[in-house]
């Protein structure tokens, strides 16, 4: 499935009308895991002022799992997606100059 799709199906706006804290964008990407399959990564970028709490793992993991979810089965339960909670200075390379979205 195209990986402009499938983010479109977590972005912002979706996540915070099921009730998870909104990150201020969602990058996703089509590569390769450590093992050498294909995968897509999911980013779940907040400002670089979010508190620790607000990005702890307990408040965290229910949105990971349904962003897992969600892209799992929209994508026939073919290709893994590893979700990341990160700041936006935390991003590295290709991703470190994406714009913010509204």
């Amino acid at each position: 499935m195209d990986p402009k799709a499938l983010a479109g199906l977590v972005q912002p706006k979706k996540l915070k009308a099921r009730g998870f804290p909104a990150p201020t964008q969602v990058l996703l990407t089509f590569g390769t895991d450590h093992t050498g399959e294909d995968a897509y990564r999911v980013y779940l970028v907040f400002p670089d002022d979010t508190p620790d709490d607000a990005l702890s793992w307990t408040r965290m993991k229910p949105m990971v799992r349904w962003v897992q979810s969600k892209i799992w089965e929209a994508d026939g339960e073919r290709h893994w997606p590893y979700v990341r909670v990160k700041r936006k200075s935390e991003l590295s390379g290709e991703w470190s100059d994406v714009e913010s979205e509204s």
